[in-house]
């Protein structure tokens, strides 16, 4: 069996409270190099240093949020290339939906969830299609994302019958 790849994307905190992007956006983007969305896919992290005495989940901090959003304009194809494993997926998921709430209660709506993995989705079949993937990997990729969601964020809606 071919051990799978594992790709870090290291960010410090400096990095993110400047909103200086342009190193972070040329090496995701150097995953975009022909077969690299073959090679690449479900192996980044991320790497984020500064924080370790912070008391708030990396999405909860607005500056990383802010951070994230702006990567994700550059490169909107996270959910092909982030590892389904652990929780970097939702971290980030999380910086980039809309979120409500108060006094430390933040709630995900389940349409902004479902628009957003909607989207999202819609911008990794537009990789697939450029990368050649067959229709079947492509709906595979999607089904794990899903149950992906579905495992590391309850609020994922249930679907009766």
């Amino acid at each position: 069996m071919k051990k799978k790849k594992r790709i870090v994307c290291n960010i410090t905190k400096e990095i993110i409270e400047s909103l200086d992007t342009y190193e972070t956006d040329e090496f995701l983007n150097s995953l975009l190099r022909p077969g690299g969305a073959r090679e690449f896919q479900d192996s980044l992290e991320f790497g984020i240093s500064g924080y370790t005495n912070d008391q708030r989940e990396l999405w909860e901090i607005p500056e990383v949020r802010l951070f994230m959003k702006l990567i994700d304009e550059n490169f909107p194809f996270l959910l092909h290339f982030c590892n389904k494993e652990d929780e970097t997926l939702k971290w980030i998921s999380l910086s980039l939906i809309n979120l409500s709430g108060e006094n430390d209660v933040f709630i995900v709506k389940q349409k902004d969830l479902l628009d957003f993995i909607t989207n999202r989705l819609q911008m990794m079949n537009h990789l697939h299609k450029e990368n050649n993937y067959a229709k079947e990997e492509s709906m595979e990729m999607a089904r794990r994302i899903v149950k992906y969601f579905k495992e590391k964020m309850p609020v994922y809606p249930q679907r009766n019958g």
